[in-house]
């Protein structure tokens, strides 16, 4: 059944940042009707227009359940990819003009936020909302709050001098990316530089082998090398092996290589969970990372 689509983004920028222009363009999308991209600049919003959009019964089962919000780990894939190609649709645009006309680097990655995505059949005249979503985790997380006994780790850490990762620079970055390639590899960027910034603090002759190997496997680092420095390997494993080869094909093969919303989400939480793990066993017999002890974001 043909239907048609509007979606509404945000053009999230510095507020001194001056943008100037609105242009209507028409972009290809999956071989059939083009999507008009209408890019107002001046007004700081993108949106993206489909008309007689032919949609497999899936999508359509997905969207007749508008009004129904759903935990976002529930959210249906099949409208999880629709809306991933919509916003890649309008980010076609705002690229070529960030990175080939303007080259405007106060334009951020990620630019791109809070989509608004209505449809409607392509015969009728009542738009709908596509179904919403919640944030939402079958596992429940501790939200530290600066008070009492956290209070007192943080006076600890500073009396210490414990001080962040450089790694965790990307860690951020990866979690605060819309776009779930991005995210991937800065979240296995800090991957890597994070444990390698872990193990040279503990065994600071290790800072030769990393000068002279600069790139071991992650599967190695958080696997027997861990173990060997410092007595355990990471219970995350496994997600870090598999994201590490996800990584090399969004490099090699960015064109060929997917990955949705969700799993991207899942692979950053490990990430995460992989990194205080291996900072607990640094400062065992601190208490300073307590509350990431038991932290699971996904399959492991």
């Amino acid at each position: 059944m043909p239907i048609d689509i509007n979606a509404e983004f945000i053009i999230s920028v510095a507020p001194n940042v001056h943008l100037s222009g609105r242009a209507k363009i028409s972009v290809p999308f999956r071989g059939g009707p083009h999507a008009q991209v209408d890019l107002d600049l001046s007004g700081r919003r993108c949106s993206v227009q489909l008309s007689d959009l032919c949609v497999e019964p899936e999508v359509m089962f997905a969207l007749a359940q508008t009004g129904t919000p759903v935990i976002r780990n529930d959210y249906p894939p099949v409208l999880n990819r629709l809306e991933a190609e919509i916003r890649s649709t309008a980010e076609v645009v705002l690229h070529a003009w960030k990175y080939l006309l303007a080259r405007d680097a106060m334009i951020p990655e990620g630019a791109l936020a809070g989509d608004r995505l209505k449809w409607k059949e392509s015969a009728s005249n009542e738009w709908k909302s596509f179904p919403s979503w919640v944030h939402g985790s079958t596992t429940v997380r501790q939200v530290p709050v600066l008070t009492g006994a956290t209070a007192e780790s943080l006076q600890q850490m500073i009396a210490d001098d414990v001080k962040p990762l450089v790694g965790m620079r990307y860690l951020h970055r990866a979690k605060a990316e819309a776009d779930p390639r991005y995210r991937w590899v800065d979240a296995t960027i800090a991957a890597e530089l994070s444990i390698k910034e872990i193990l040279q603090m503990a065994r600071p002759e290790t800072e030769v082998l990393f000068k002279h190997f600069p790139s071991p496997p992650l599967s190695k680092l958080y696997g027997e090398i861990l173990d060997a420095y410092l007595g355990e390997r990471s219970p995350y494993l496994k997600a870090l092996s598999s994201g590490a080869e996800k990584r090399n094909a969004l490099i090699h093969r960015p064109i060929a290589t997917d990955i949705d919303a969700v799993t991207a989400q899942e692979y950053v939480g490990n990430v995460e969970a992989a990194i205080f793990h291996a900072l607990a066993l640094l400062f065992k017999g601190k208490c300073y990372f307590d509350l990431w002890e038991n932290l699971y974001c996904g399959p492991r």
